[in-house]
C-alpha cells in the first residue's frame, strides 16, 4: 500500500516532496517528481525527525517496535497516519506525543488509483491539516471519514472484498 501512496502523490503531484522508508529493507527514499533516489538508513528516525507527515503503512505486528524507535522523533507539531489494519487512535496516541493521528483504512484498488480510503481521525484537526492528508488519500482514490468505533468493521469489509476479487 506504501507504494500505491508513493505512486499516487507523485504521479497527482510532480512537484510534491517526499521521504519513505522501507522497514524491510531500511532504505529511504527521496521522491522529487519522478526521481527517486535510494540512500541507506540504518533507522526510523532520521525520516520521522525530518518529515511533518508520517504515513505508518507497517505492518501490524511490526507497529511496536517501529513506535519505539520513532516516539521521542514525534512532536506535537507533526501528523501522524496510520494504514495498519487493527490499530487504533488511543493505541497510537499512547505511544506518540502527538495528538494528530489518523487511521487509514484503504483498499486494494488504490494500487491503481481507484481506491477507497476509509479514515477517523480525533476533534483536534482543523481544516489545512485535514486537507494535507486527505490530498495524500485522494491520489490514489476516494476518501470517506468515519468515526473510530466503525474502523474495525471497514477493514473486515476491505478484507472480504480483496478475498472476493481474488477468488474471482
Amino acid at each position: 500500500m506504501a507504494e500505491a501512496l508513493i505512486k499516487g502523490i507523485r504521479d497527482k503531484d510532480k512537484g510534491q516532496a517526499m521521504k519513505s522508508l522501507s522497514p524491510s529493507q531500511w532504505k529511504s527514499e527521496e521522491i522529487s517528481g519522478t526521481d527517486i533516489q535510494r540512500k541507506d538508513h540504518g533507522i526510523n528516525k532520521e525520516v520521522a525527525a525530518s518529515c511533518d507527515i508520517i504515513i505508518l503503512a507497517v505492518k501490524p505486528q511490526n507497529m511496536e517496535a517501529v513506535l519505539d524507535e520513532i516516539a521521542n522523533d514525534i512532536t506535537d507539531k507533526k501528523m501522524v497516519v496510520s494504514i495498519a489494519a487493527g490499530i487504533t487512535l488511543s493505541y497510537l496516541a499512547s505511544k506518540l506525543k502527538t495528538e494528530l493521528i489518523i487511521r487509514v483504512m484503504p483498499n486494494t484498488p488504490a494500487l491503481v488509483q481507484e481506491g477507497m480510503s476509509v479514515m477517523s481521525l480525533c476533534g483536534c484537526f482543523h481544516g489545512k491539516e485535514l486537507d494535507m492528508v486527505k490530498s495524500i488519500l485522494l491520489s490514489v482514490g476516494k476518501v470517506l471519514v468515519l468515526p473510530e468505533e466503525q474502523m474495525n468493521a471497514v477493514t473486515a469489509l476491505s478484507a472480504a472484498a480483496c478475498l472476493c476479487s481474488v477468488i474471482h
